[in-house]
């Protein structure tokens, strides 16, 4: 990594594998990327919630994670699930096999960028709560309520604890239950939306 200081002498610029960092003396920044590549930008980081096992059945902690989310997060969101939808190829592929004294190596997922992307996100945005996981299934995601959404998306995070590349499964699928609970987490933020502005 590359750290050199420009203009004046206080802001501060860091180049990594062709990403340009500048943070200016005021504390705003500007990032330079290259052709064909996406940045994905998110709010410094909230309370870690991860550890505080909650009541599945109470609507009012999901109810409420769904509601504290800044309005950035969920414009990378849409824009997350625009590059999950575009992507080409596996979102996931299983990696291990046999080491070279024929030993055979526990099974590891190797996630493509945007789902790394993803679970980082959710996870920043307090969307990731702790609950016993065989306490509840979900319905129809097209129909979820906030509340579900939540439930729904933790439980996609919590699968890699199971499974390997258990996250990704969830949206593989132009139909999968993934995809189609976080369009219907925006879709319900845009109703949240409209109906403030129209109050």
């Amino acid at each position: 990594m590359e750290t050199e200081a420009v203009d004046d002498g206080r802001d501060r610029r860091a180049v990594v594998d062709g990403y340009t960092l500048t943070v200016h003396a005021d504390g705003h920044a500007t990032v330079a990327v290259p052709i064909g590549k996406h940045v994905t930008v998110v709010p410094g980081p909230r309370p870690e919630r991860d550890w505080q096992l909650v009541d599945v059945h109470d609507d009012a902690v999901f109810r409420a994670a769904f509601d504290q989310v800044a309005h950035e997060d969920w414009e990378q969101l849409a824009v997350l699930l625009e590059r999950i939808e575009e992507h080409d190829g596996p979102l996931s592929e299983l990696t291990g096999g046999t080491d070279d004294s024929g030993f055979e190596q526990w099974p590891d997922a190797d996630d493509c960028p945007v789902i790394s992307d993803l679970r980082w996100l959710l996870r920043r945005a307090g969307l990731v709560l702790h609950f016993q996981p065989d306490d509840w299934q979900i319905g129809d995601a097209a129909t979820a309520s906030r509340e579900d959404c939540v439930r729904a998306l933790s439980r996609m995070v919590r699968a890699d604890h199971w499974s390997a590349g258990g996250f990704a499964q969830f949206f593989e699928e132009s139909d999968s239950v993934g995809r189609t609970v976080l369009r219907r987490a925006l879709e319900l933020k845009t109703r949240v939306d409209s109906r403030s502005r129209n109050e």
